[in-house]
């Protein structure tokens, strides 16, 4: 009670409002958190509520008309505080069982006392119903307001002159002199104040419907006029004064539109609360009223751009739609997309109940039954009843035989056509006039021997409760529109639009003068948009609900999206030059979206060839039966293979799709056929285009049959295109990253899509493919890389060069070498010890300058682990662009798909002696790795890609990873090491995985040379093992060497990655308390038997760096841990590996891993 005399006081005399627009907004604030504490019932008891709610309601039409001073995040929490006052009342009203006709308008009541007292309504609904139509009024007209003058000051760059003066306005502070926020600026914040709005709207939705249909009325009308006014001035010469206030009252319509289409759009879509059935029929007609507005306007704008088109003005008309300068026209395009979105829900849940009902009849069975005089009679079950024509299931052995044919069509044939000995084809159910004119259903007719008619009311009272509210919404829109169609023909508006906006965006960027280079232009907004409401439409999946007898069910809107003629065409014709804007580089992304949305309905259509509008009366029909009579006068019923039939109408709709990528792949093939290499500027964007174009729809096959229709399209010739582009532009990034994305997509077996046949090599063939395109990528690129390093260091040793010419610089290097170099030595002589000692110190300062290089190139970052001489620096590495590592991490990404994909025996080229699968991998490595570690793990994307496809080379092919060269195997250990050195659980998880893999293959490489048993023939083939060791003992003999190599130009490689792991798990910092803690300690061991002697200089540190009391304890667990290995890191006496324990060794981890595990976590406690 104090609290509501409070506040009352307080909106009352606007108490401290006019000295700080501060107090004003933690007022809204305060009064938004009334509710958040009280119930509605409670709230209403108090007798000051009604006084409350009076002033309420006062202060927050003054608030609202007070739009130039007062902020809008204040009028937030007043529109909050009136949603939940009303939020309530529908359920209430259910309780209490009160009933409310829909209002249907009229004047607002301004005071209490006009209220009734005679007790007929509720508490908590008086007030309400007078106060919440007027509030409703008041903020939609206050927000007109301020988009239009938001936007008209955006015309005027800013025209403050020509506001009014606003200090002091409405006794609400002294006003900031202009508009404060744009409605229509922030998307985000717009449909969070709408939110509670329609609420409000549909609490009195008939006085709040009118009052903003009235202002969409005025203001489409005003728009209307203004086009005119302008066309007229332009044809006839009219005055510059009269064309910018034709200007002005474009602009200022248009933002009106834009923001009471955005209040539609959430009051259609939004949720509708717990009513009676009478007030549903209402709010249906109130929504089919509100958007046949929005669509009267889409139309209006369609058919005035279509006009200047065919007139030839096709600039100036999207000059005056676009608003010129003005922002408020494209903002307007952007709440017509925003409402499409919304009435997409209502539209879906009509068409999937109108299908659900179809459905349940074009499932019943059709049963053929041998009577007792031995004649063949058809007759029609229903869903789970049994016909009364056929004989019970109790009759036992006497039984006749009933032969069922599911997924029949509907119509029945009559007698005289079975008997007349011709061929029939049934076709699904059609409406048929009967003698008085009304349609009727065929299938429903024949039913009358095989249902009671109980079984009929049941079917008749189904039907009634599935012919939802949505459907009469369509129809009650085309019927406003006046256009014939039905909701088939709003469909084809929206999608008209959409795709006018496509076009269109083209124009007024150019006559606008955006920026190509930046995108934030708002024709990219609007197409991003577009698109982005298109593909929602098209993959959209939504639980319908299809009466009390269906089941809930997933039903696609892309179906649905197949019935417009507007897609139709699109997929009779996907040609991107109907979209000149799509063209653009800027543009590349919403090409593949479009591609990927367009292939979509596509594949949608082959997989329901049914869900086309220009499908044939047999193709929406069932499964076809033939009957007719054989030779000796029997009846016979045969199916038609209709399954193949659609199959070649799929392919059909296929090839017809792809006819324009077709004719851009067959130019570059003849190119290819002529001059062997498509390297020419006039090539660069079509080919662009064609790898965007194929990339989205590579995307959008999900299954094996569609992408069976993508792989024969590309296959044997068209894949060419590939390898060659890849070799003639692989130094232009624009063109490689396309392709190379378009190639991860063909090669990526998402949802297990990619499935050939046993007798096809079809896998083998993608592999290989895929493998020259890499091949021949990453070593042209390679190359490049190589001679880039090749001028460093010819650059470096010119300046050695220069510096040692000097006397004074040979006198230091006679210091640093200890030499004796004679400066005053005559240019001829040789003199061997001089030569030695300046190569010597030539050596010295070059290694020297590339350790500061790739300490500066590394931004001053040093590595977890110290390289040695020889991996990194000038000659070795070099830190590539972000382009470039975009490129590589790419092809890595290829390379894990590849071969995690399972379509291909890799062991195949191997057999065949086919180098691909080496040549490919090794390539995509070197190409990986050219720049130091830390600049390649800096890069997220790469690091995540890379360490992915290490832990699986480590895992199927660890002998191919040990066999490349020492300086790429060092710093492919030094990513893993920085990998596991992140805190990150997605790098250092795979990461040790990887290293644990190439430990222990380490360990066995060392144990099989102390045996002679390997170099005999084995009795068993171990790579045709599908468990244990599948690893042949030559590649064992081989890796041996290759790890002698490895280990002598980087000696302390594996007992650096042994402390990084061990620091990691026993440090007692909480952070390093990881999640993966199994994962990190399995390498342990296999390191420990490959490095001993760094195992045991980090068991003195660490052992040493504990406290007096707590060192005796530590180290008497530690040495408890690692007594086992004792054995296996000591040789004669010597820390040393023993290799002959090391495979006794590896069978021990698990229990070893658990026991470090434990003694990890007491240390850290």
């Amino acid at each position: 009670c104090a609290l509501l005399e409070g506040t009352t006081t307080l909106m009352r005399n606007k108490t401290g409002l006019s000295h700080s627009e501060a107090c004003l907004h933690h007022l809204c604030r305060l009064l938004a958190r009334i509710k958040n504490h009280f119930q509605l019932v409670d709230l209403t008891r108090p007798p000051q509520y009604r006084p409350w709610l009076e002033e309420f309601a006062k202060f927050t039409e003054g608030v609202l008309a007070a739009w130039k001073s007062v902020s809008v995040r204040s009028v937030h929490y007043l529109m909050r505080l009136w949603a939940s006052l009303v939020l309530p009342t529908p359920y209430l009203q259910v309780r209490d069982g009160y009933k409310i006709m829909p209002a249907s308008g009229g004047a607002a009541i301004n005071s209490m006392q006009a209220l009734s007292d005679k007790g007929d309504k509720p508490g908590y609904l008086q007030g309400l119903d007078v106060f919440v139509p007027a509030i409703v009024r008041a903020f939609v007209k206050s927000r007109s307001d301020m988009c239009a003058a938001a936007a008209l000051a955006a015309l005027d760059e800013g025209g403050e002159d020509d506001l009014e003066d606003v200090s002091g306005f409405g006794s609400f502070g002294a006003g900031i002199g202009g508009i404060e926020d744009d409605p229509l600026d922030s998307e985000g914040m717009l449909l969070e104040q709408l939110t509670p709005l329609s609420v409000l709207t549909r609490f009195r939705y008939g006085a709040s419907a009118e009052g903003i249909a009235n202002l969409y009325n005025d203001a489409l009308n005003k728009r209307q006029q203004a086009l005119v006014a302008m066309s007229n001035a332009q044809q006839n010469g009219g005055s510059s004064s009269g064309i910018n206030d034709a200007k002005r009252a474009l602009v200022d319509s248009q933002a009106r539109l834009a923001f009471l289409t955005f209040l539609i759009g959430a009051i259609v879509g939004g949720h509708v609360s717990r009513v009676s059935a009478s007030v549903i029929e209402r709010l249906d007609e109130l929504n089919a009223e509100l958007a046949a507005l929005v669509f009267r306007m889409v139309i209006a704008t369609q058919n005035a751009e279509d006009a200047f088109a065919n007139q030839g003005q096709a600039s100036s008309s999207s000059m005056m739609l676009f608003g010129f300068r003005s922002d408020a026209a494209w903002k307007l395009e952007l709440a017509s997309l925003y409402f499409f979105r919304c009435f997409q829900n209502l539209y879906i849940e009509s068409r999937a109940r109108d299908d659900a009902d179809k459905q349940h009849k074009r499932t019943r069975t059709l049963n053929l039954i041998e009577d007792m005089n031995g004649f063949l009679n058809l007759t029609w079950a229903n869903n789970n009843r049994e016909s009364k024509s056929a004989p019970s299931s109790a009759s036992g052995r006497n039984s006749a035989p009933v032969f069922r044919m599911h997924a029949l069509p509907t119509a029945v044939p009559s007698l005289e056509s079975i008997t007349s000995g011709g061929i029939i084809g049934f076709t699904s159910a059609k409406k048929s006039e009967d003698s008085g004119g009304n349609k009727k259903d065929d299938g429903d007719a024949t039913m009358n021997t095989s249902g009671s008619s109980s079984n009929k009311q049941e079917d008749k009272q189904m039907t009634d409760e599935t012919t939802n509210r949505a459907s009469n919404i369509q129809r009650g829109i085309a019927a406003r529109l006046g256009v014939q169609g039905g909701d088939r023909t709003l469909l084809d508006i929206a999608m008209r639009r959409i795709f006018g906006l496509l076009q269109h965006a083209q124009t007024v960027s150019q006559n606008q003068g955006y920026d190509a280079s930046t995108g934030s232009s708002a024709p990219v907004i609007l197409v991003e948009r577009a698109l982005s409401v298109l593909y929602q439409l098209s993959v959209g999946v939504t639980v319908v609900h299809a009466g009390r007898s269906y089941t809930p069910r997933l039903m696609s809107s892309g179906r649905l999206l197949l019935e417009s003629e507007v897609i139709q065409d699109l997929l009779r014709n996907p040609d991107a030059k109907r979209f000149p804007l799509l063209l653009e580089p800027k543009h590349g992304r919403s090409r593949t979206f479009l591609s990927s949305t367009l292939a979509k309905l596509l594949f949608t259509q082959i997989r329901y060839p049914n869900s086309s509008s220009s499908a044939s009366d047999s193709d929406r029909s069932g499964s076809v039966i033939v009957v007719g009579k054989s030779a000796d006068g029997n009846l016979t019923i045969q199916p038609s293979d209709r399954k193949s039939s659609q199959k070649r109408q799929g392919e059909e709709r296929f090839v017809t799709y792809m006819k324009p990528l077709t004719d851009t792949t067959q130019v570059f093939l003849n190119v290819l056929s002529q001059r062997g290499d498509l390297r020419s500027n006039e090539f660069k964007s079509p080919l662009i285009g064609l790898f965007r174009d194929l990339r989205g729809l590579v995307n959008s096959a999900g299954v094996s049959r569609e992408y069976e229709l993508v792989f024969a399209w590309l296959t044997p010739d068209r894949i060419r295109v590939l390898a060659a582009a890849a070799s003639s532009w692989h130094n232009d990034n624009d063109v490689m990253i396309p392709l190379l994305k378009l190639l991860s997509e063909i090669v990526y077996n998402r949802g297990s899509r990619i499935i050939f046949p046993p007798l096809s090599v079809g896998g083998l063939v993608l592999f290989k493919e895929a493998a020259n395109v890499l091949i021949s990528y990453c070593e042209t690129q390679l190359r490049l890389i190589y001679q880039m390093r090749d001028k460093q260091t010819q650059s470096r040793d010119q300046k050695i060069a220069s510096t040692v010419n000097n006397e004074n610089t040979l006198r230091d290097l006679s210091m640093i070498t200890g030499a004796n170099i004679d400066p005053s030595a005559p240019p001829g002589n040789n003199d061997p010890l001089s030569m030695t000692a300046l190569r010597e110190a030539v050596m010295a300062m070059g290694e020297e300058m590339g350790r500061e290089a790739e300490k500066n190139g590394d931004n001053g970052k040093t590595g977890v682990i110290t390289l040695e001489n020889g991996a990194v620096g000038i000659g070795y590495t070099l830190d590539v662009d972000a382009k470039l590592m975009k490129c590589a991490r790419i092809c890595v990404v290829c390379m894990n798909r590849m071969l995690g994909g399972r379509y291909a025996q890799l062991g195949t080229f191997e057999l065949y002696q086919d180098n691909c699968l080496i040549g490919s991998r090794r390539a995509v490595l070197e190409l990986a790795l050219a720049s130091s570690p830390t600049h390649v793990m800096s890069f997220p994307k790469m690091a995540r890609a890379l360490v992915i496809l290490l832990n699986l080379l480590a895992d199927k092919f660890v002998a191919g990873i040990v066999s490349l060269p020492s300086p790429l195997f060092a710093r492919l250990m030094a990513c893993l090491a920085e990998a596991v050195a992140s805190p990150t659980n997605t790098l250092s998880t795979p990461a040790a995985s990887a290293i644990e893999y190439i430990a222990v293959f380490r360990c066995k490489t060392a144990a099989s040379g102390l045996t002679a048993s390997h170099t005999a023939i084995p009795v068993l083939n171990p790579e045709h093992r599908t468990r244990g060791e599948r690893i042949k003992p030559k590649d064992l003999i081989d890796s041996a060497q290759y790890f002698a190599a490895h280990n002598s130009a980087q000696p302390g490689l594996f007992g650096d990655i042994l402390v990084l792991l061990l620091d990691k798990l026993m440090s007692t910092s909480g952070e390093s308390a990881a999640n993966n803690q199994w994962t990190l300690a399995r390498p342990i061991l296999p390191l420990i038997l490959c490095a001993p002697e760094a195992f045991v200089k980090f068991r003195t540190r660490f052992l040493n760096a504990q406290s007096q009391s707590r060192e005796p304890t530590v180290r008497k667990f530690f040495d408890k841990l690692f007594s086992m290995l004792t054995p296996a890191i000591t040789n004669n006496g010597v820390t040393g590996p023993n290799p002959v324990h090391f495979e006794a060794m590896l069978r021990l981890n698990d229990s070893f891993t658990k026991d470090l595990c434990s003694f990890c976590r007491e240390i850290r406690q």
